[in-house]
């Protein structure tokens, strides 16, 4: 058994580097091999070093989406994020293969995700019933349920600073061979104080429907919190989630 747990929520709000830790934890914690799938790629198994894995791949679509939001393409960036979602589910594929994981972690789900994100890249779609758009967005993100989600909620002011600081934090540590950066940040066309604002609004209205209409098991972190507390709350949801069946296979 595979357990899917995505986390989900503007830019800026961590959920990248709240799933770094949070991979390691579980890995070491429930002695179980993780993968975390999208344009960083990893597997943690217990008590080794993590092992990236799709590098070409996310490095080339890292470098098309960089392309055009230099170039102000709205909608061919969105395109390329549409492109991206089946070489995503291949990524799932070959990963469950190879590394038999206990848990699938994703920093975008493929059901709130693909309905937030077309409002801006794709904005006709707001004109659609939420309905509508539940039924037809999520296929282009493979549409598949996850077992648990995060929204992690966050102001989009602060979200604004924090990749702002990201940025200029991995600017500073350009040629420390010491360091190492997974995959750069760069600044996406709706990382802006509106466009994130724009972007929180759409999750607020979409997060309450897919709860109640779609069926997603949503948890709303509060991510203002430290980062430590924000992974500390993701533990304690998962493992009164799971841990009974983890641990019981792991008996058998």
């Amino acid at each position: 058994m595979v357990y899917h747990v995505t986390a989900s929520g503007i830019d800026g709000c961590g959920k990248s580097t709240a799933f770094k830790q949070l991979s390691q934890r579980l890995s070491n914690e429930y002695q179980c091999n993780v993968v975390q799938v999208g344009r960083s790629a990893w597997v943690d198994r217990p008590n080794q070093d993590r092992q990236y894995f799709g590098d070409s791949i996310n490095e080339s679509f890292n470098a098309l989406h960089f392309w055009t939001d230099r170039k102000d393409l709205r909608t061919l960036s969105g395109i390329i994020n549409l492109l991206y979602a089946p070489v995503n589910k291949v990524m799932k594929t070959y990963s469950k293969a190879v590394y038999k994981p206990d848990f699938l972690l994703s920093c975008r789900d493929t059901i709130l995700d693909p309905i937030v994100y077309s409002s801006y890249y794709f904005p006709f779609t707001q004109d659609w019933s939420l309905e509508a758009r539940a039924e037809i967005l999520p296929f282009f993100g493979s549409g598949k349920h996850s077992d648990l989600v995060f929204y992690m909620d966050l102001d989009s002011e602060t979200a604004y600073k924090r990749i702002m600081e990201r940025m200029e934090t991995e600017a500073r540590l350009d040629g420390d061979s010491n360091q190492q950066i997974d995959r750069r940040k760069y600044h996406d066309l709706h990382e802006t104080p509106e466009n994130l604002a724009f972007l929180r609004a759409q999750f607020e209205e979409i997060v309450p429907f897919a709860k109640e209409e779609v069926g997603l098991d949503i948890v709303q972190i509060d991510a203002t919190e430290s980062k430590e507390q924000v992974v500390e709350n993701m533990m304690a949801h998962i493992h009164d989630k799971f841990f009974d069946s983890v641990h019981s296979a792991q008996i058998d």
